[in-house]
């Protein structure tokens, strides 16, 4: 990134490149700057890494190396455009520190940030530990929202159809029911493809761990597998730890296997740990299976 931003900056550019550095360098002492894992970019990029000795440089007050700055970019005819996408995924704490620091130590004139993140999990991050509510705290660093509509579920399985068929490209007939992976599919899967990054989550899995078992597993019961291990983990490792469990056939008497005490149990147990709102529909997964 260092060799990238130097070589694409104009030469007029150089006296703020190394305050921008200098400062970044001063910054980056800050403990709440270290402690964001997945945001590497920010201070990474208020350093620019440019490569000059820090040993030949005066000690100068990080408050008058910002001041500098914020004259210099006054000065620039261009923006600068920042991009912290998938702000979401980072924990509370990490969501609070990251907005902390583009208000407080990241905030120069003429410098754009591009934030991307679903509010709904942001403004319950800074919500936890503000004075104010996590929204309104949030409308005084976002000066322009723009708020994406939800994809409609018909898009959505469109999408996800088209992704699957170049998966299952010359997968035999008699391993891919589609009446068999529609009912899975309505059963329980649907419930967890809410937006595109489902699908990409799911679809980038599958391109990965299917082919390895092409043409040796019915693919609408990997698919569901699949999903459980992207989307709910702790069910999928019940499922791998205890496979006798959900399988057909291994018992004597297997239509009276979800009658017998000891795997109803077993059953009953785990099942009551799953979330209330997923109960039902991970029941009729396993419903759909203990069937096939």
């Amino acid at each position: 990134m260092q060799a990238d931003l130097s070589k694409k900056l104009p030469s007029k550019w150089r006296d703020l490149i190394e305050q921008i550095t200098i400062y970044g360098e001063a910054v980056s002492e800050i403990p709440i700057l270290l402690s964001i894992p997945h945001t590497e970019l920010l201070p990474k990029w208020l350093k620019v890494i440019v490569q000059t000795a820090k040993a030949s440089r005066q000690p100068k007050d990080v408050y008058k190396l910002k001041e500098d700055i914020n004259k210099i970019l006054k000065k620039q005819q261009q923006r600068i455009l920042v991009v912290i996408d998938d702000i979401d995924r980072l924990t509370a704490e990490e969501i609070r520190q990251l907005f902390r620091v583009i208000k407080a130590v990241a905030n120069f004139p003429n410098i754009v940030y591009l934030l991307l993140f679903d509010k709904e999990v942001v403004v319950k991050a800074l919500a936890e530990t503000q004075k104010i509510p996590g929204e309104a705290y949030l409308e005084k660093i976002v000066q322009v929202p723009f708020e994406l509509p939800l994809p409609d579920k018909i898009s959505l399985r469109r999408l996800l159809n088209e992704q699957l068929n170049s998966i299952l490209a010359d997968t035999p007939e008699q391993l891919f029911d589609k009446t068999y992976w529609s009912k899975i599919y309505f059963a329980g899967i649907d419930h967890f493809i809410k937006t595109p990054r489902d699908i990409v989550r799911l679809t980038n899995t599958l391109r990965v761990t299917y082919p390895v078992v092409k043409g040796e597993v019915n693919a609408a019961d990997f698919i569901a597998i699949e999903a459980l291990r992207v989307f709910y983990p702790s069910v999928y490792d019940i499922v791998r730890k205890n496979p006798g469990e959900f399988t057909w056939g291994i018992h004597e008497d297997s239509s009276n296997f979800f009658l017998e005490d000891s795997f109803k149990t077993f059953h009953n147990s785990w099942i009551s740990q799953v979330q209330e709102k997923d109960r039902e529909l991970i029941k009729r997964l396993k419903h759909i299976f203990s069937q096939e």
